[in-house]
C-alpha cells in the first residue's frame, strides 16, 4: 500500500470497539509507506484548558497479525491500544506512534527503527 505521506493519506475512524480496528492486517508480506492510520475516538478537546477524570476507552488503530509486515514512514495515532502489534514478525521504519496508555502492545516480534 502505497499512500502520499503521512499528511496527505489518512485511514481513519472513532470506532471504540477494541475488536475493530481502523485498518486489521491479516495477511502475510503486507508493505505500507507514507500512510497516517488514526483512531479519533476519545480525544479530548478541551480548548486551552485542563480536565481531570479524563476516561480513555480502548480504540485501537492498526492490528498487525500476519508474517514479514513492514511499514514505512507511516503514523499511528490514537490514545489508548493504539498499535495492536498481535502476532507475527515486523519492522516498522520511521513511523510516528501516539498514544497515551499502553499505545504499542502485543506478542508479535517486531522491530522498531528510527533514524534521527
Amino acid at each position: 500500500m502505497l499512500g502520499t505521506g503521512t499528511r496527505g493519506t489518512t485511514i481513519e475512524s472513532d470506532n471504540n470497539d477494541i475488536n475493530n480496528p481502523v485498518f486489521i492486517s491479516i495477511a502475510d508480506n503486507i508493505v505500507a509507506k507514507g500512510i497516517a492510520f488514526k483512531n479519533n475516538y476519545s480525544y479530548p478537546d478541551f480548548g486551552n484548558r485542563a480536565k481531570d477524570n479524563i476516561i480513555f476507552r480502548q480504540a485501537s488503530a492498526v492490528q498487525v497479525e500476519g508474517d514479514r509486515c513492514a511499514f514505512f514512514q507511516c503514523a499511528f495515532h490514537g490514545i489508548q491500544d493504539t498499535l495492536y502489534d498481535k502476532s507475527g514478525r515486523h519492522l516498522f521504519r520511521e513511523c510516528f506512534i501516539e498514544g497515551s496508555v499502553d499505545f504499542i502492545y502485543g506478542v508479535a516480534q517486531s522491530i522498531y527503527e528510527v533514524h534521527i
